[in-house]
């Protein structure tokens, strides 16, 4: 099929739909896309179901990129050909084992981990993000294991690329952007600076608003820390200069979460893009990607005290932070760049 209609319930721009997009526009003549950066869920849904709905039938592949489980049915009975979906999270997982929202054996448990396996039944393809999620995915659901193809998260090299620092203070500035929640470890980042906060060498940058900030803000406030600064959010398209600024850039994961094991932060592809140091969770799923000392610093995950180590050990070794975004960079281009990925992708579709 020589087009695809790609549509998602997560806002457009989220960085893993952003690199798809790039990705199959690329890869498909005929490309189409219904997607909504309305601020509320419930708006964006009503808005991308509502074009969907009305929208001529025109053949051709469907690929629902994140979030998709919402758009499963509404696919099927549509009538979509070749049904890709990119299974980055799972409802179960996120809301009753990740943020234990519920509990997994309740009702609402029983219902989340039935109606994601009915999604991942009804998909032609199936993508998630490492080969850990994949293994994950197929033995808490009980889908055959070679259905899945990993395809990393990657970054848009038009907005994350190596970019000179501006900054003359003289100062290590060592930046953590996240969305604050659990699974991120942002509590480990806050103590890590605490640690840190008579480092005066060392500027720690936060940058972010979600679940947990608001009470971690408020530790802050309390320790007056002189060598942080906080800042609410970046827009995505001026984050990659953000982080052009940065010495080191903190990864993560850094929580004991075990989702935080077998996933890779989406900024990570981020940092090596604009080529910076990165400090990581010593996860398997990292592991599995990255060698310790050539492309990516490790530290222990669920320890402030590892985080300030690497982060003051790092900060103190030019050499060692030039190698490893150096590495960091030709890693990328080599095996994350979006051209890479659609390789991967163009195969898994085609299959």
């Amino acid at each position: 099929m020589n087009s695809i209609l790609f549509i998602c319930s997560a806002k457009g721009s989220y960085t893993r739909n952003d690199v798809l997009r790039g990705v199959l526009r690329k890869l498909y003549p005929q490309y189409e896309e219904i997607v909504s950066e309305k601020e509320s869920y419930p708006a964006r849904l009503f808005d991308i179901i509502g074009r969907w709905i009305f929208r001529p039938r025109a053949g051709g592949r469907v690929f629902l990129g994140f979030l998709a489980q919402p758009l499963v049915p509404l696919a099927c009975l549509l009538g979509a050909r070749g049904l890709a979906v990119d299974f980055f999270i799972s409802l179960y997982d996120t809301l009753c084992l990740d943020r234990r929202v519920f509990r997994p054996g309740g009702p609402i448990g029983f219902f989340l981990k039935g109606y994601d396996r009915w999604c991942l039944n009804h998909a032609d393809v199936l993508l998630t993000d490492t080969e850990e999620h994949a293994d994950f995915l197929a033995e808490t659901f009980g889908i055959a294991r070679k259905r899945f193809t990993a395809i990393p998260v990657s970054a848009n090299p038009e907005l994350f690329k190596p970019m000179p620092r501006r900054r003359t203070d003289g100062k290590i500035r060592v930046v953590f952007h996240a969305t604050f929640l659990p699974l991120h470890g942002a509590k480990l980042v806050y103590e890590a600076a605490r640690l840190l906060g008579t480092e005066g060498h060392i500027e720690i940058e936060i940058i972010g608003t979600g679940p947990e900030s608001a009470a971690l803000d408020r530790r802050l406030e309390e320790w007056k820390l002189d060598n942080v600064r906080r800042i609410p959010w970046v827009e995505y398209q001026k984050l990659g200069a953000a982080l052009a600024e940065a010495d080191i850039c903190l990864g993560g994961h850094f929580s004991d979460n075990p989702k935080a094991h077998r996933v890779i932060p989406g900024k990570v592809y981020q940092v090596l893009a604009c080529a910076r140091p990165v400090i990581l969770g010593d996860t398997p799923a990292n592991r599995r990607a990255f060698t310790h000392l050539q492309n990516a610093f490790f530290c222990e995950t669920g320890s402030a005290d590892d985080l300030a180590r690497a982060i003051w050990e790092l900060s103190g070794d030019r050499g060692l932070r030039d190698r490893i975004a150096r590495n960091g960079l030709l890693l990328f281009q080599e095996k994350f760049h979006p051209d890479v990925i659609a390789g991967k992708l163009k195969q898994a579709l085609l299959a």
